[in-house]
């Protein structure tokens, strides 16, 4: 069994309190912080505009671990985290990104499973003196009403909170895309790339995914050995 710069974080633990107070670091700064803590490095493939113009205040209490310093933190952006290796690379996902690689015919597809989600539809944030709000009008038409709400006293002004809304739904639009596939390993495969699929099977051509979970298993139970990549799936 193994794990990546995420199970690092987990493993460090704040012996005090880091305190900075608005204006000093921003967020790309503080994640950087927290990954070297855990010995870890960390880039930018791709990053938002408020990864590096957000200024928050924060702290990390003591016996928090970094992992979930380092997730708060990137619930304030919409940049996700991956690992290379030592390294951390942080990705801005765009529903325009290009596919990087195809899944069936050529690619086999041993298993498929493709569901889409009904689940939030309306964001409310409230900030420092400031309230916003927005829908997914089509979650609206399927479901009724279902809300999240925020509360980030960081956010103050309604810019700011209208930035957090946008990014809040484009969260929802990633997640209520749901499923995954099982195939043969794939090496160059990694996290938050977008692909597509074909599957006859399910009546889907070069329907385009994002990997939002991976895993790799090898089994020994079969008279022939052999790897296979798990995929969960999410909205491009």
């Amino acid at each position: 069994h193994a794990s990546d710069g995420w199970g690092l974080l987990e493993k460090w633990r704040a012996r005090r309190q880091f305190s900075w107070a608005a204006g000093s670091k921003n967020i790309f700064q503080l994640i950087s912080f927290i990954l070297a803590r855990a010995g870890l490095e960390y880039s930018a493939l791709s990053y938002s505009s408020a990864i590096t113009n957000l200024y928050p205040s924060f702290t990390i209490n003591p016996q928090e671990s970094g992992a979930q310093a380092v997730s708060r933190l990137l619930a304030m952006v919409p940049d996700v985290l991956f690992f290379r290796g030592s390294t951390g690379y942080s990705i801005n996902p765009h529903s325009s990104d290009a596919s990087s690689y195809s899944y069936g015919p050529n690619h086999a597809i041993l298993s498929g499973r493709y569901n889409q989600m009904s689940g939030i539809n309306r964001v409310q944030v409230y900030g420092n003196g400031v309230v916003s709000e927005g829908f997914s009008w089509a979650g609206l038409d399927r479901v009724y009403d279902r809300l999240h709400q925020v509360h980030d006293l960081n956010l103050d002004t309604t810019a700011k909170a209208q930035e957090r809304v946008a990014r809040e739904l484009r969260h929802l639009e990633i997640m209520s895309v749901g499923g995954e596939l099982i195939v043969p390993a794939n090496c160059g495969q990694e996290l938050y790339d977008v692909i597509d699929i074909t599957d006859s099977r399910a009546g889907l051509s070069q329907v385009k995914r994002r990997v939002l979970g991976l895993s790799l298993s090898y089994s020994v139970s079969s008279r022939f050995p052999h790897y296979q990549h798990r995929l969960r799936l999410g909205g491009d």
